[in-house]
């Protein structure tokens, strides 16, 4: 069995953040999203994994992923193979892209910006592996059932799949992650341009449920955030710290402090740290600070006389007599001397400042 990561898009919703990278790259727990993709897929024991680049950045997400799972520095990790998508036109165009790297082999569809619990990941994999299935669907209620693609159902049995219905036949979703026979792919040539102007994978799926009989679902609860507003990603941030911190020997690259004197960081007296907290390599936290909880610093920051709570700051970022609540700093920039509490999502290079507040604070 295989694997199709779907890693293009422009991530418009998590501007400014997106000006700069490709949104499957930005980090929560200190590692990038679609990594969780790529290890959840691994654990549950697939090893080869095709990955679709588009958006505004493929050979970033291509060079940072073929660095760290690059044979034979990882010599038991996935093989990737990364597959260019071209103009995008749609998910459905996308798995079609990969049409020749799934060959005949039955495949996993996964959405490169969506964490998805692992024992979730693990038991669609072998359910579909054990079935003769031409299709799984993992289900999630949901509560605005208007933002997904939404099961509707005859006879408590899948009929149709609507793609962000006006009005939802149900509040089931089908999950970022879908298990298919390559089949699949004669129902992608039967579908036409939506009115978004892409080839909707929903479109394709709601054809195969509709013409087939063996179509294998569940129902999950536990975690399944798509990441695509700044919002979703402080909430994965904050889901995945709770799972490092809770589960000892978790198969993460998380740098990680359980106290200030952790080798992680460089960390003095007068700074607290309240857990779960995630900190980098070459962070420098000084000064009268509190850390936490919920807060992810990524390699080579300084943060000096500020507290920090449910924040991610991404790396070479400075932070210095500022409380920050609710936020994303982007890469090397800088926030200064504000004197009331900050929530605010900050792209890469930039500068909040005020002057005439400047002080030593060790």
């Amino acid at each position: 069995m295989k694997a199709v990561i779907l890693a293009g898009g422009h991530g418009t919703r998590l501007q400014p953040l997106t000006h700069t990278t490709q949104k499957q790259l930005l980090p929560v727990g200190n590692k990038p999203v679609i990594e969780y993709v790529i290890d959840n897929l691994y654990d549950a024991g697939i090893d080869e994994i095709g990955i679709v680049i588009g958006g505004r950045y493929p050979s970033k997400l291509k060079h940072n992923l073929a660095e760290t799972y690059a044979h034979p520095k990882n010599e038991t990790g996935p093989e990737l193979t990364f597959i260019d998508q071209g103009e995008p036109l749609g998910l459905a165009n996308a798995v079609t892209c990969a049409k020749e790297f799934v060959e005949e082999e039955s495949f996993v569809v996964f959405f490169g910006d969506t964490i998805i619990q692992r024992e979730i990941v693990s038991t669609v994999v072998q359910s579909f592996s054990d079935s003769d299935a031409s299709i799984y669907l993992p289900l999630q209620q949901v509560d605005e059932p208007s933002r997904y693609g939404i099961i509707e159902f005859e006879n408590s049995i899948p009929a149709n799949v609507h793609e962000k219905p006006d009005t939802p036949p149900s509040s089931l979703a089908y999950m970022g992650i879908v298990a298919f026979d390559p089949i699949l792919f004669e129902y992608i040539e039967q579908i036409t341009v939506s009115d978004r102007g892409e080839l909707e994978l929903t479109d394709a799926i709601g054809l195969l449920v509709q013409d087939r009989d063996d179509i294998k679902w569940q129902e999950f609860e536990g975690t399944w955030i798509d990441v695509g507003t700044p919002p979703d990603l402080l909430k994965a941030n904050k889901t995945m710290l709770d799972t490092i911190h809770s589960s000892e020997g978790y198969n993460n690259n998380t740098k990680w402090n359980k106290n200030s004197g952790q080798e992680t960081g460089d960390l003095y007296n007068d700074v607290e740290i309240v857990e779960p907290v995630a900190i980098g390599e070459g962070v420098e936290i000084e000064g009268k600070s509190r850390i936490g909880p919920y807060v992810s610093i990524n390699d080579n920051c300084n943060i000096n006389g500020s507290d920090l709570i449910n924040t991610i700051v991404l790396e070479d970022a400075t932070i210095k007599n500022t409380k920050l609540q609710n936020s994303i700093i982007g890469e090397n920039s800088t926030i200064k001397n504000i004197s009331d509490v900050l929530s605010c999502t900050v792209g890469t290079d930039s500068v909040i400042a005020l002057e005439g507040r400047d002080t030593d604070s060790n």
